[in-house]
C-alpha cells in the first residue's frame, strides 16, 4: 500500500516550491504595482510557514534539537547569503567605481559608519536598563552595517528607475556591500575589551594591552586586510581568465553576461536630500543575523570555571532579542516605506478631487424644446443624398459641461438661461 511520505525534505522542497511558484506568478503585481519588497514578503511568508503558524517549516528538527546547531547553521547560511549578494553588488558597479568614488565611500565607511555606531549603542544603552556602555557597543556594531540584500527594494525596479537617480542607487549598492566587512572592526573592539577588561578580567590576563594588540592582529590584519588582498586576487584572476576564454570562444553568452557591463561615471552624493534619502535606507537584516551568530559564538567561548562568565552570557541574551527584533522592524518599515510614501503622495489628491467633484454644483434642467437641432447623417438617403420623409430628427449635444433634460408639455417652453447647447438646425 502506496503511502505519503511526510518528511521534512519533501514538505520543506514542496513549501519552497509552492511559494516561489505562487509569488512568481503575481510578482509583478507586488513590487511594480504595490511596491512592496521580496523581504517583507518573504517574512510573512516565514512566519506563516513558521512553527508558530502552519508548521511546515521545522528549523529545530534539522538542527537535531541542538540550538548550537541551529546557530551554526543561521550563521553558515546567512554567510552563504551574503558572499553571493556581495559578489552580484560588486559586478553591478562600473568600472574603476571605487578608483573613481573613494572619497565619497570613505566618508560613508569611515566617519559615517564610526557616528552610525555610536549612535545605535547610545539608543541601545538609553533603552535597556541596568546595561553598560561597554555591552551596548557589541549590540551597536551588530546592527550598523547595512544590508546588501534589503537595499535592493530601493535600488532595483520601476521606483527606483523613477525616483532615484542612478548614481544614488550605485552608492547604496557600493556602501551597503563595504560595511559588511567593516563591521569586524567595530565588533571585535568591544567583545575583545569585554573578554579580557569585563569584570576584571576573570579567567583571563592581560587586560586592554592585549585586547588591543589582538584587535589590531587578528581583526584588523588578518580578517579585514587579508580578506580585502584575497578579493582582490581573485577578482583579477577571475578577469583575466574571463578575458581569455572570451577571446578563446570558450565561455558562452550566457555565462559572458554574468558580468556585469560597466557604465560611465556620473557624480554621486549631490544635495542634502539624497543625503538624507541615503542615511534613511540603511536596512539591516542578512548582515545583523550573521554579526550576531559571531558574536554568540564567540561571547559563548568567554568560559570560567567550565561555564560561561556571567557579562558573557548577560550580552549573548540581550544581543539576541535586540538584533532580531531590529531586523524584523528594518525590514517591515523599510519595505513598507515605498507604498506608504506613493500612498501619501496620491490620497491628498483623490480626496481633494473628490471633494471638488462633490462639491460642484448640479446644472438646472434644461427643457428639450430648447435643445438646438441638427438633421442626422442617418436620415439622408445615402443613394440620392436627400432627406427622407418623416424621417426622425436627431439631437445633437455639445460635450464639455453636464445639462439635465426635462419633457415640457406643449406651450410651456421655457427659457435656458445660459444653459443653450451649440447646434444647427
Amino acid at each position: 500500500m502506496p503511502t505519503l511520505a511526510l518528511i521534512n525534505f519533501n514538505i520543506v522542497c514542496a513549501t519552497l516550491g509552492g511559494f516561489i511558484s505562487v509569488f512568481g506568478l503575481v510578482s509583478y503585481l507586488f513590487k511594480e504595482r504595490f511596491y512592496l519588497s521580496e523581504a517583507l514578503i518573504s517574512l510573512l511568508a516565514g512566519i506563516i510557514f513558521s512553527p508558530h503558524a502552519a508548521n511546515f517549516i521545522r528549523p529545530k528538527e534539522y538542527a537535531l534539537g541542538s540550538e548550537q546547531n541551529l546557530e551554526e547553521i543561521t550563521m553558515y547560511f546567512t554567510r552563504l547569503v551574503l558572499g553571493v549578494q556581495l559578489v552580484l553588488a560588486g559586478v553591478q558597479l562600473p568600472k574603476r567605481y571605487l578608483q573613481l568614488e573613494w572619497k565619497s565611500l570613505s566618508l560613508l565607511l569611515g566617519p559615517g559608519m564610526a557616528a552610525m555606531w555610536l549612535c545605535s549603542s547610545l539608543v541601545i544603552w538609553a533603552m535597556i536598563p541596568n546595561f553598560q556602555f561597554l555591552h551596548a557597543l557589541i549590540i551597536g556594531a551588530c546592527v550598523t552595517p547595512t544590508d546588501p540584500v534589503l537595499s535592493n527594494s530601493i535600488v532595483k525596479g520601476k521606483f527606483a528607475d523613477k525616483n532615484v537617480p542612478r548614481p544614488l542607487q550605485r552608492i547604496i549598492v557600493a556602501e551597503s556591500g563595504a560595511n559588511d566587512g567593516l563591521g569586524y572592526p567595530f565588533l571585535f573592539f568591544a567583545m575583545y575589551l569585554l573578554k579580557y577588561t569585563g569584570m576584571g578580567g576573570a579567567g583571563y590576563s592581560g587586560g586592554a594591552g592585549k585586547a588591543m594588540g589582538l584587535w589590531f592582529y587578528e581583526t584588523w590584519a588578518y580578517t579585514v586586510i587579508l580578506s580585502v588582498v584575497y578579493g582582490i586576487t581573485v577578482g583579477w584572476v577571475s578577469r583575466e581568465l574571463l578575458h581569455w576564454a572570451e577571446e578563446k570562444r570558450y565561455v558562452d553568452r550566457e555565462s559572458f553576461l554574468v558580468f556585469a557591463i560597466a557604465l560611465a561615471y556620473i557624480g554621486q552624493i549631490e544635495h542634502l536630500l539624497q543625503a538624507a534619502f541615503v542615511g534613511f535606507f540603511g536596512p539591516i537584516g542578512v548582515g545583523a543575523i550573521f554579526y550576531l551568530s559571531v558574536c554568540r559564538e564567540f561571547l559563548q567561548g568567554i568560559i570560567v570555571d567550565g561555564k560561561v562568565r556571567d557579562d558573557a552570557q548577560k550580552v549573548s541574551e540581550a544581543v539576541d532579542v535586540v538584533v532580531w527584533f531590529l531586523v524584523i522592524c528594518s525590514i517591515v518599515v523599510h519595505g513598507l516605506s515605498i507604498p506608504l510614501v506613493k500612498a501619501g503622495y496620491h490620497l491628498p489628491r483623490t480626496i481633494s478631487h473628490a471633494l471638488s467633484v462633490g462639491s460642484t454644483p448640479e446644472a438646472e434642467p434644461v427643457p428639450i424644446a430648447n435643445v438646438q437641432h441638427t438633421h442626422s447623417t442617418a436620415t439622408q438617403d445615402n443613394s440620392q443624398g436627400r432627406k427622407r420623409p418623416g424621417a426622425p430628427r436627431s439631437t445633437t449635444l455639445q460635450i464639455g459641461r453636464p445639462v439635465n433634460l426635462v419633457m415640457q408639455e406643449p406651450g410651456n417652453e421655457a427659457t435656458s438661461g445660459g444653459n443653450t447647447l451649440g447646434g444647427t438646425e
